[in-house]
């Protein structure tokens, strides 16, 4: 029987329930959602004692506060929100109890961009073409298709379970906020002139707040075309 787990004081920026994602759709325009750092979301997973790809609760740059309705252990990777317990801070990468009546707040991000809460037991929301996650423009899956709002209700079924486990130093990924990413131009870069190309693959580039999870937009050096800007769309490989 499902459990009130939690109440959402804050929801944070964007908090949406997650999995591994939904494959075998895309050829009917159904984004695989699913966890953006899906290494933290399965380790936050395997502290707590639940399989590999139960959903749990993806929180994006500022990370909600939540009430315990119930004794739960839980786990938080990812990015470095400095989350806190009733204003005590506790540690990421770590399973701990949070008891009834506590308050639960994963703060505003300080390295990386995400993090994920794991609760032992998982969170009970209907799984929609086989994944619980939740897929925002299609409005759909986690929890009513949508983020977290306020004062929402979250229903799983917690189980108390120890010992707590800890992930080793060595094992925990360090965030950097400039990363070189290795480019290979596509079939269209023809498209563009000469000295667009070579601006692109030379000067520095920032991920803009307009980006989201579908995307990233990218601020630097603008880019022309050679023949205008209508380019014809079609399939982007993983990648």
């Amino acid at each position: 029987m499902k459990t009130p787990i939690f109440s959402v004081i804050k929801p944070g920026v964007q908090t949406t329930v997650q999995d591994l994602g939904r494959y075998g759709y895309q050829h009917f325009g159904v984004s695989p959602a699913g966890a953006m750092d899906p290494y933290s979301m399965q380790v936050a997973n395997l502290l707590v004692g639940n399989k590999l790809g139960e959903a749990v609760l993806e929180a994006a740059f500022i990370g909600p506060s939540l009430k315990a309705l119930c004794d739960m252990v839980i786990a938080i990777c990812g990015g470095d929100f400095s989350p806190n317990v009733d204003g005590q801070a506790v540690p990421m990468w770590k399973s701990f109890l949070l008891k009834k009546g506590q308050v639960v707040s994963v703060d505003q991000c300080k390295q990386g961009a995400r993090a994920y809460i794991a609760i032992a037991g998982g969170i009970d929301v209907l799984p929609v073409l086989e994944s619980k996650s939740t897929f925002i423009n299609g409005s759909f899956g986690g929890h009513e298709g949508r983020a977290l709002k306020k004062e929402d209700l979250l229903y799983g079924n917690p189980e108390i379970r120890k010992p707590f486990k800890f992930v080793h130093p060595d094992l925990i990924p360090i965030y950097e906020k400039q990363l070189q990413v290795r480019v290979i131009l596509g079939p269209h870069h023809h498209l563009f002139t000469e000295q667009s190309r070579r601006l692109f693959l030379s000067k520095e580039y920032r991920i803009s707040p307009q980006s989201n999870r579908m995307g990233y937009q990218l601020t630097g050096p603008k880019l022309e075309h050679s023949k205008g800007p209508d380019i014809t769309s079609d399939p982007i490989p993983l990648g």
